[in-house]
């Protein structure tokens, strides 16, 4: 995302002639300043935007401010590594492709508040389908799932004749000879495609209108008495 912020400096270096170094200095302060104050925004934008973000999307933890400096008056708000990875498609939409594993799609099981599988749910199914054994009632209740399922996990387009994606299914025993899956979590082999839905640009405007101006006014008051 970028943000050009046009100001009258060239107007204002012309008439503090030779305070230049003060004026770059007012300049990359008021950036900065402007930069925390859409950090600050970027969460209530996010919440308004996408359905029931966790706090570890959409916080100030999420971003930080690469500051501006005398000598490079730009000031950047960037997501850290790990919310960048996935934000990226929500912000400028695009296909997302299955990277070491396909992508995980909830099925038919209970998601937390927050919309998404809970955490190690994926895991313990996972170990409890290669051990061919059912769960015992404390850990089927922790995983919200019934302790009465046989589990099988894996690849399974041959069963059937039918074609189904990688996953976790549930075996349902419908005879003693015939039984049927029902998809669990599954991996589809297929990229995702997304649409943008958060605009970082809608929320930084109106931040940077508000805030630039009187942030510049304050360093640069600061700075000329500084400089005397």
């Amino acid at each position: 995302m970028n943000l050009n912020i046009t100001t009258n400096l060239a107007e204002v270096r012309r008439q503090l002639a030779g305070l230049e170094r003060q004026v770059n200095f007012a300049a990359s302060r008021a950036l900065n300043d402007t930069a925390r104050e859409v950090r600050k925004a970027i969460p209530a934008g996010l919440r308004r935007s996408l359905d029931r973000p966790t706090p570890f999307t959409a916080s100030e933890g999420a971003t930080f401010v690469k500051p501006a400096k005398r000598d490079n008056l730009t000031a950047e708000v960037l997501f850290k590594d790990r919310q960048a990875s996935y934000l990226r498609y929500q912000t400028e939409g695009g296909v997302r492709r299955p990277t070491r594993r396909a992508l995980s799609l909830p099925s038919a099981i209970r998601l937390d508040q927050y919309g998404n599988i809970p955490r190690g749910t994926i895991q313990k199914l996972i170990a409890v389908a290669r051990r061919e054994s059912k769960l015992d009632k404390r850990k089927a209740r922790r995983i919200q799932v019934s302790n009465k399922l046989d589990l099988f996990y894996g690849d399974p387009r041959d069963v059937g004749g039918r074609n189904f994606p990688p996953g976790i299914y549930k075996i349902v025993r419908l005879s003693a000879e015939r039984s049927q899956l029902v998809p669990l979590i599954v991996f589809p082999e297929t990229a995702a495609t997304y649409r943008k839905r958060v605009d970082l640009l809608g929320i930084a405007r109106p931040v940077v209108a508000s805030a630039f101006s009187p942030a510049f006014t304050r360093a640069l008051r600061d700075a000329l008495a500084s400089a005397r």
